[in-house]
């Protein structure tokens, strides 16, 4: 499945199905990464061992956002 991965500004990262929303938080003077309302999957909170399960060296920049594939599958 075809997801966006992104560092919110808390430093943890995010899943989301459709690409993340940045905006400014009311009345803070500083942006953080959303979810676009209705995502299906919007994660939030991943802390930095998402990294290894996607394949990804090195931290994303806060804020910022990679299409990634995720796959699963069941486990006997």
């Amino acid at each position: 499945m075809e997801l966006w991965l992104t560092r919110q500004r808390n430093g943890m990262y995010m899943l989301t199905y459709n690409k993340p929303i940045i905006a400014d938080v009311e009345g803070r003077g500083y942006q953080d990464a959303y979810a676009q309302p209705g995502d299906p999957v919007a994660v939030r909170n991943f802390c930095d061992l998402i990294l290894k399960i996607v394949g990804l060296e090195g931290k994303l920049n806060r804020l910022e956002s990679i299409r990634i594939n995720l796959e699963g599958g069941i486990i006997l």
